[in-house]
């Protein structure tokens, strides 16, 4: 029963870009947060997917921030494991910017927004990595996060499949298991509608691993 309903609203809830034509000047892998020891599947395959992006479009900048509230010092812990998988893929320093520490997508967007910004770039074209179930939340809130840092920018968002949004040892109740994270995703959209994206941006799910 729970993975009919979860198959049936995820088709429902995705609002990815079916047909993907985009030539990126940024790719954005959306972080899932890190494990102490590993980064957890959602971060670990949106990174990768980024990866394979970017082999396409090697001009790209490939854009990160990191979770500061998984625990302590997991910003450098999340940043760490980043490069050892870029490293292993071989792209380069040059082509990668990490925007420091984030405790949800509003602050995601805006720190990585914002540090786009002060390199000075025009940036026509965005592609973001992200989840089924995340893609509703991102699209609204870094459409509006865009038009504040640049407003003429395309944004496209690409998708990983949903069983890698959530795991059981996730340090995130909220993405433990594919009902708490579709009860997640729907209550931040109604928070983000009711309340803005300013009150939204000041609420963040406590680690477990505090």
């Amino acid at each position: 029963m729970d993975e009919k309903f979860t198959a049936a609203f995820s088709k429902v809830w995705r609002a990815d870009d079916k047909n993907l034509h985009v030539n990126p000047e940024v790719i954005v892998p959306l972080s899932y947060a890190v494990k102490r020891n590993a980064l957890t599947n959602g971060t670990r395959e949106t990174l990768r997917t980024a990866i394979d992006y970017w082999e396409k479009f090697p001009t790209a900048l490939l854009v990160f921030a990191s979770s500061s509230h998984c625990f302590p010092g997991s910003e450098k812990t999340e940043e760490r494991f980043k490069f050892e998988m870029l490293d292993q893929a071989v792209v380069s320093r040059e082509s990668v910017l990490s925007c420091g520490p984030i405790v949800n997508t509003v602050t995601e967007a805006e720190a990585i927004c914002r540090t786009l910004r002060e390199t000075g770039k025009h940036l026509k074209n965005i592609l973001l990595v992200t989840g089924i179930m995340h893609s509703r939340g991102v699209k609204y809130i870094w459409g509006k996060t865009l038009k504040k840092y640049f407003p003429d920018a395309k944004l496209a968002i690409t998708v990983i499949p949903l069983e890698y949004e959530y795991q059981k040892d996730h340090p995130l109740m909220l993405q433990r298991g594919p009902l708490r994270w579709i009860f997640a995703n729907i209550a931040r959209q109604v928070s983000l509608r009711i309340l803005g994206l300013k009150f939204t941006g000041k609420l963040y799910e406590p680690s477990s691993l505090d």
